[in-house]
């Protein structure tokens, strides 16, 4: 299982408010995280490194 996630906001986006929204969708995949926060939008995804374990890294750039 993986979990990807996102905001759009009329302010900019928060680093605490990140790490939450991360921190509640760990169960969807403990290996690996990527973020990418940008003013007002936020892009967040967990991994559950299940094959290619070392290659299988997902770039959110």
């Amino acid at each position: 299982m993986c979990g990807i996630l996102g905001s759009w906001t009329a302010r900019p986006v928060e680093s605490g408010v990140a790490d939450e929204a991360l921190s509640a969708i760990f169960h969807r995949g403990p290996d690996d995280e990527g973020r990418l926060v940008d003013g007002n939008v936020f892009l967040g995804m967990r991994r559950l490194a299940v094959i290619d374990l070392q290659g299988g890294r997902q770039p959110v750039t």
